[in-house]
């Protein structure tokens, strides 16, 4: 046997680890040339100078522009979830408004890092590539409303006739709030703050 043999892999191992770290590095650069640019104008090798990567390098991680898109909407999906995630696993237990405070709060701050790209995202409804990617991020956003909605009746703060239609509703505003720069930057009570007010006073028990 090689004594040498279990450090065989750490090579590979070595190489993914760069590739992912390329990855990120051309997914960050896209977003910024993608608000830049546009959705539609942003050029590859633009993104490939931002990211300092030569093009050739992007085009072997990402096929195209709308296999860059997608990966970026994903990735940025997901990290949210992730967020979200966290946030109610850490608040699980806690008084229901500041469970329903804290995750308005996670979205919203996520929102101050990435609001231009989800707006550029929102304008965008001609981009079949993007349409796709929304759908697919749509229904486990959706699940963890729900799963707070659940925890809100269970608690007694949220009338129950209100379970079915609040989940849509929640999704509907952020939807809306998301898209307005303008109210996230606002200055005086928190954007999070105002909308854990709003469904408090609407459905609350």
């Amino acid at each position: 046997m090689n004594p040498n043999s279990t450090n065989e892999p750490r090579p590979q191992k070595l190489r993914d680890q760069l590739k992912l770290l390329a990855a990120d590095a051309i997914l960050t650069a896209a977003e910024r040339v993608f608000i830049e640019e546009g959705l539609h104008a942003a050029k590859m090798e633009h993104i490939a100078a931002r990211a300092g990567v030569a093009v050739g390098t992007l085009y072997n991680h990402f096929g195209d522009r709308a296999a860059l898109l997608t990966a970026l909407i994903n990735r940025r999906r997901d990290a949210l979830l992730e967020r979200i995630d966290s946030a109610l696993h850490e608040l699980k237990g806690r008084p229901f408004p500041e469970q329903l405070e804290g995750f308005f709060r996670t979205w919203f701050r996520f929102l101050e890092e990435h609001g231009s790209f989800v707006a550029a995202i929102h304008d965008a409804e001609d981009l079949e590539t993007i349409n796709k990617a929304k759908r697919a991020g749509r229904e486990p956003a959706e699940q963890r409303i729900k799963e707070l909605i659940r925890r809100g009746v269970q608690m007694k703060a949220l009338r129950p006739e209100m379970a079915e239609e609040l989940p849509l509703m929640i999704s509907g505003l952020l939807r809306i709030v998301s898209m307005r720069s303008d109210v996230l930057a606002r200055k005086g009570q928190p954007v999070s703050e105002t909308m854990t007010d709003f469904v408090l006073r609407g459905a609350g028990a």
